[in-house]
C-alpha cells in the first residue's frame, strides 16, 4: 500500500524532518534537485538548451538548483524567474546567489528559440490560487513548445489535493515528485496533466519514524495478499453464499455480469433473484448460479425473497433492477428482513435517494453496507449537482459515507474509496476501455464475492475496486482500449487471480 499525501500533510513531513530530525532544508532541496537531474539527464538530446521556469518559492529553488547541476554537466540552460525577486524564500534567494556566482544568466521571460526540454518549477504543491495573468501566459507558452516537458513535484496549476485545474496548468510528460504521491497525481483531471509520475526518495523521514499517519492510501500489487485465502480442506460453503438481486425485463445482462463476477472473485455459491423473463438467459450464461425467479405481477415474490435472504452470507442488489414499484418493494424487504452485509449499486441507490422509507430502514440496518455509485448516482444521494461532486471526490465519498453510514466506492476514472473507519483510498488500476455498460455490474459482483469469502467490508471495497481495474488492465492487452467489453473483464479477473496464485501471494 503506498501513501498519498495532501499539501498540508506533505508540509508536515517536511517540517518534521527539518525540525525534529534537524535535516537542513537546503539538503532536502539539493536531493530533490538531484533526483530530477538523474531522471532527466539522459533524456536531453541535441544542442538546444533546457528551459527551466522557476517561481519565487521553494519549488522554484529546486528548479534553480537543477539548473546549476545541468550547467555543470555541460548542458546549456535557460533559466526564467517569474515573480518579484524581493519576495523569494530564503532558500530560493540562496540558489539565485549560487547561479549568479556561476554566471548562469537568469531571464524574466521565455526567449523565442528551440529547446530540448521544458521544466516547470513555478509553484509546486503549495499553490492555493488560480494560475492567472503573466503566470497563465507563461504556462501556455511552455505548453506550446515542442519538447519533452517535465514538472517538478506537481505540474503548476494542478490542485495538489483534488486534481482540479486551477485556471491553467502545465501539461507534463513526466512528473518527478518527492517522498509520496499527492492526490493531484492520481485524480482527474490533474492526473492527465502529470504524465508518468516518478516518486523519488530525497531523505524525508519515513512515516513510521515520525509516528505520523496519513489519510490516503493506494493499493498496489503486493496488496493482493489481502484477498481472502483459499484453503485445501474446504467446500463451497467455506466461501460463502452471495444473493444477487439484479436484473429486470430487458436487463438480464446486469444479473449475468454481477453474478458471474461474484463467482470469479471466489464465492462458493451465488443465488440470483431475478424476474422469470431472465431465467433462460442467466441459466445459460451462468449455469453455476442457483436461480430464484419471480413474476413481478404476482404476489409471491416477497416470500421468495425472504427465503433467499435467510440463506445468504452477503447480498448485492441494484444492478439493472429498475426503479419500479416492484423494485421498491424488493428493497423494502431487503432492508427490513436482511441481516447480512449489503453491496448496493445502481438502481438500489437511486431508489434509496428517492425514498424516505428506504432511507429510514437503511439507517436501522444492522450490518455493514457498501455503496458503489457513479457520479450521477452520488449526486442523487447527496442531493447536489455532478459538478459539486467533481469539486472534490474525496470529500463527496466521505459525505456519502457519513450520511448513509456505509463504505463507499465512488466510481470514476480514478475511483475514490472511503470506509467507515475513516480511511481513504484512491484506485490506480484500470483504463478507459472499461468505460462501457456492464463494467459497474462486474465491480459490484467482485466486491460481493470478496465479502462472501470472508473479507471485511472495507477491505472488499478498496480491494474490489483494485481487482476490477487490474482485470481491465489484463483484458485490454487482448482487446485494445476501443473494443474492451464487460464480458472481457471476466477473463481479466481470471488472469489476475491466476498470477496471484502463481506468485504465491495466497
Amino acid at each position: 500500500m503506498k501513501p498519498i499525501v495532501s499539501a498540508e500533510e506533505m508540509k508536515k513531513l517536511d517540517a518534521n524532518t527539518i525540525g525534529f530530525f534537524h535535516v537542513p532544508s537546503l539538503v532536502l532541496m539539493e536531493r530533490a534537485a538531484y533526483s530530477v537531474y538523474e531522471t532527466v539527464v539522459d533524456m536531453i538530446k541535441g544542442s538546444d538548451p533546457v528551459l527551466i521556469v522557476c517561481g519565487t518559492g521553494n519549488n522554484g529553488a529546486d528548479g534553480l538548483a537543477l539548473a546549476r547541476m545541468l550547467f555543470l554537466d555541460g548542458i546549456p540552460v535557460n533559466v526564467v524567474l517569474l515573480g518579484d525577486e524581493a519576495k523569494c524564500t530564503e532558500e530560493n534567494a540562496r540558489q539565485l546567489l549560487i547561479l549568479r556566482s556561476y554566471k548562469i544568466p537568469i531571464y524574466t521571460e521565455i526567449r523565442a528559440q528551440s529547446y530540448s526540454m521544458v521544466i516547470d518549477a513555478i509553484f509546486g504543491v503549495g499553490l492555493k490560487r488560480n494560475v492567472e495573468g503573466i503566470y497563465s501566459e507563461v504556462v501556455e507558452q511552455m505548453n506550446l513548445i515542442d519538447a519533452t516537458k517535465v514538472a517538478v513535484d506537481i505540474p503548476s496549476g494542478v490542485n495538489t489535493d483534488t486534481g482540479n485545474i486551477m485556471g491553467n496548468a502545465f501539461a507534463a510528460d513526466i512528473t518527478v515528485t518527492f517522498a509520496c504521491h499527492k492526490y493531484g497525481h492520481l485524480l482527474y483531471p490533474g492526473k492527465g496533466y502529470c504524465g508518468k509520475v516518478i516518486v523519488k526518495d530525497i531523505g524525508i523521514t519515513k512515516l513510521s519514524a515520525l509516528e505520523m499517519t496519513v489519510r490516503g492510501m493506494a493499493p498496489e500489487p503486493s496488496d493482493l495478499s489481502k484477498l481472502p485465502l483459499r484453503i485445501s480442506q474446504s467446500n463451497k460453503a467455506t466461501y460463502g453464499r452471495v444473493l444477487s438481486i439484479c436484473g429486470s425485463k430487458d436487463m438480464a445482462g446486469a444479473g449475468v455480469f454481477c453474478s458471474k463476477s461474484a463467482y470469479l472473485a471466489g464465492a462458493g455459491i451465488v443465488d440470483v433473484f431475478t424476474p422469470e423473463v431472465n431465467r433462460n438467459i442467466i441459466q445459460t450464461a451462468v449455469p453455476e448460479a442457483v436461480l430464484t425467479s419471480y413474476d413481478p405481477a404476482g404476489d409471491e415474490y416477497i416470500t421468495k425473497l425472504e427465503t433467499a435472504l435467510s440463506k445468504c452470507t452477503v447480498c448485492v442488489a441494484g444492478c439493472g433492477l429498475s426503479t419500479s414499484d416492484v423494485a421498491h418493494d424488493i428493497m423494502m424487504c431487503v432492508l427490513s428482513k436482511g441481516n447480512v452485509p449489503l453491496v448496493l449499486d445502481a438502481d438500489a441507490l437511486n431508489l434509496i435517494a428517492a425514498s424516505s422509507q428506504l432511507r429510514d430502514l437503511l439507517n436501522a440496518y444492522p450490518e455493514d453496507k457498501i455503496f458503489t455509485p457513479h457520479l450521477k448516482e452520488a449526486s442523487r444521494l447527496l442531493e447536489c449537482e455532478v459538478a459539486d461532486i467533481k469539486t472534490d471526490l474525496r470529500e463527496a465519498a466521505a459525505d456519502i459515507s457519513e450520511k448513509y453510514e456505509c463504505n463507499v466506492v465512488l466510481k470514476d476514472a480514478a475511483s475514490v474509496i472511503y470506509t467507515l473507519r475513516g480511511k481513504l483510498y484512491v484506485n490506480t488500476s484500470g483504463n478507459d476501455g472499461m468505460s462501457k455498460g456492464g463494467s459497474g455490474d462486474v465491480l459490484a459482483g467482485i466486491v460481493a464475492g470478496l465479502v462472501a469469502c470472508g473479507a471485511k467490508c472495507d477491505t472488499a471495497a478498496y480491494m474490489g475496486a483494485y481487482l476490477h481495474g487490474l482485470a481491465g488492465d489484463e483484458a485490454v492487452k487482448t482487446t485494445g482500449n476501443y473494443s474492451l467489453m464487460a464480458t472481457d473483464l471476466m477473463e481479466g479477473i481470471k488472469a489476475v487471480l491466476r498470477k496471484k496464485d502463481e506468485n504465491g501471494a495466497s
